[in-house]
């Protein structure tokens, strides 16, 4: 497996689980704008299985000391998350050295929480019907 700084064009390849892609949220500048920000920020990734992606992934800064991650897994990362999920808890433990808070959302689903509380996320609370689809989401954080 190989991580490579996330290109636009990375996002039309994956194939992403459980409809969470941004196009499904109604951006308000649109999805390409959000994916033009993605590759251009130069802080997401996306990890490759030869020629498949596996998850995209990355961080914006919310304000000085704290950073929102961003995980966007494939099917293949569902049917073997254990190599994408070491090099992840690798690039969280780097973010939590420079930002005091990490912070994701994520949807309130069993398998998602369980995944986060792995990679070092703390529950601090429930974001009531936040979905485009309104599901629960919760939002969990690594503080230090």
């Amino acid at each position: 497996m190989i991580v490579k700084l996330f290109k636009v064009t990375d996002y039309v390849k994956a194939r992403l689980v459980n409809n969470i892609g941004l196009e499904n949220w109604k951006l308000v500048n649109g999805l390409y704008a959000s994916l033009q920000h993605m590759e251009n920020s130069g802080t997401f990734w996306t990890l490759w299985d030869g020629d498949e992606v596996v998850i995209i992934a990355g961080w914006h800064t919310a304000w000085e000391g704290v950073c929102e991650v961003a995980l966007f897994p494939t099917e293949l990362f569902i049917k073997n998350p254990f190599p994408a999920a070491k090099r992840m808890k690798q690039k969280l433990s780097e973010l939590a050295k420079t930002h005091r808070r990490v912070q994701l959302n994520c949807r309130s689903e069993e398998k998602f929480l369980k995944f986060a509380k792995w990679l070092g996320f703390k529950y601090e609370g429930t974001l009531r019907k936040f979905s485009y689809d309104g599901y629960d989401h919760v939002i969990m954080s690594i503080v230090r």
